[in-house]
């Protein structure tokens, strides 16, 4: 007689006897090291909050998944970390790791009153920087530690993801949608790093998901409405470009979802009305080219220049007249601006190319670019469906799911950019993607949650 691990009570002590492991290993590690006793700290109540809001139905899929999850991610953060700082590149993954880290210590002596430490407001400080020089503050100089968070932080947006699913799709969507972001390869890189990518995804999630929530409540609106403006400025210490884009989404997506002839008109008025100031020959058009000169193709192309994976968008015939760069700016085509604003998307969109690999990390991603592909459709599909049955709701991801794609595309240069920042859009259409999937196989609960709207 064959026995599950539920009949046996074992999954409800399973996460009780992994706390214990790990709160025995922390107390040892408080003995050793500040630094390793609050990595352990941090699992124990990350593991212990898990274990809380996973409803008692999910947990034996659910906790499989995050502890395993959990376990890859440890397995690979350490064998990084030790192979790095083994070469003598002190831990560091990436030359903005090691950036932030420098910052962080600045930070962290000026906290602890050396005031001729050179902390400045420069490249590399953000709210990133501030967080990690206050634990290393209170410990001691720890990139292990600040990756131990990290990651902590990456499966909280996980979870997150997971509940959001589950509580709109269905149970099974949200496990499958919890499957997906636990195991997506560059998301679980990042959670590993010493970068800013696990926070700013997480704070994605959160703001996002109060869009969701206030396009769909109109009794407590301005509740909502108050709470999406603190997720705005709070990721606007991390990254204002990206703030602005979630602020664009989420005001844009609620005009347009109770106002849409209005907002359509509006927008269509703004559009031909920048159009026309363009192309004539007067002052404001001047000034707009030597902005789109100095902020859109000069970047491009220092960010081309910066990485040997680099592309470029505005070498051709269309910008003659804009190089070489002591030129000033003159007449551009507009189907230059719409070929290289095409040629951008796809980079960012699905590079790097299964045919053109050229470097080890390409090849390493070459999996999951294959499965980006594949789920691809059922993003576009899936994105559809709710547009159809949640329009007003889910208006606010869709515009930020579009307008981010679209903005970056003129302005990224690299292969590695643009796999970088796509995941800044990757969770949510991996939720859209499972919504297309599950619909196209005419999954019963999905299909009845759906029916619930319409």
């Amino acid at each position: 007689m064959k026995l599950s691990l539920e009949e046996v009570g074992l999954v409800d002590y399973m996460p009780l006897a992994f706390g214990l492991v790990l709160a025995g290993v922390g107390t040892i590690c408080v003995l050793l090291d500040p630094a390793y006793s609050l990595a352990a700290l941090a699992l124990v109540l990350l593991g212990l909050a898990l274990y809380r809001w996973t409803p008692p139905e999910d947990r034996r899929v659910a906790l499989w998944v995050l502890g395993l999850s959990l376990a890859f991610r440890l397995v690979l953060l350490v064998a990084l970390h030790l192979v790095k700082k083994g070469q003598g590149y002190h831990g560091f993954l990436s030359g903005d790791e090691g950036l932030y880290f420098m910052r962080a210590l600045e930070f962290s002596e000026y906290l602890r009153g050396h005031r001729d430490v050179p902390f400045s407001l420069r490249h590399g400080v953000n709210a990133y920087t501030y967080f990690s020089g206050v634990v290393i503050a209170l410990t001691r100089p720890s990139l292990f530690l600040l990756k131990v968070l990290n990651l902590c932080v990456g499966l909280a947006a996980t979870f997150g993801f997971y509940r959001w699913a589950r509580s709109e799709f269905g149970r099974r969507a949200g496990l499958l949608v919890l499957s997906l972001i636990a195991f997506y390869p560059s998301l679980q890189y990042w959670s590993i790093t010493g970068l800013k990518e696990p926070h700013m995804i997480f704070i994605l999630m959160v703001g996002l998901w109060i869009a969701y929530r206030l396009c769909g409540d109109g009794r407590f609106w301005a509740l909502w409405a108050v709470a999406a403006g603190g997720v705005v400025a709070i990721l606007g210490t991390y990254n204002p470009y990206l703030s602005a884009v979630l602020a664009f989404a989420v005001a844009f997506g609620w005009l347009l979802g109770r106002h849409p002839k209005q907002v359509a008109l509006a927008s269509a008025s703004t559009l031909a009305g920048g159009a026309w100031l363009y192309w004539t020959n007067g002052p404001v058009a001047a000034m707009v080219r030597e902005f789109l000169v100095k902020r859109v193709i000069y970047y491009q192309l220092g960010v081309v220049k910066s990485d040997l994976a680099g592309y470029s968008l505005y070498f051709h015939d269309s910008f003659r007249n804009v190089f070489p760069y002591h030129v000033g700016p003159n007449k551009i085509y507009w189907f230059g601006w719409v070929g290289s604003w095409l040629k951008g998307l796809g980079y960012f969109l699905f590079s790097p190319f299964p045919w053109a690999i050229k470097s080890m990390g390409q090849l390493v991603a070459y999996p999951q670019i294959l499965l980006w592909y594949g789920l691809f459709p059922f993003v576009l599909y899936g994105a559809w469906i709710l547009l159809k049955v949640r329009r007003q709701q889910v208006l606010p991801l869709i515009v930020y799911v579009i307008s981010l794609p679209s903005i970056l595309a003129l302005t990224s240069g690299n292969i590695g950019e643009a796999f970088r920042h796509r995941d800044w859009i990757i969770p949510f259409c991996l939720m859209f993607a499972v919504v297309g999937v599950f619909h196209f196989l005419r999954e019963p609960e999905l299909l009845a949650r759906l029916r619930d709207y319409s």
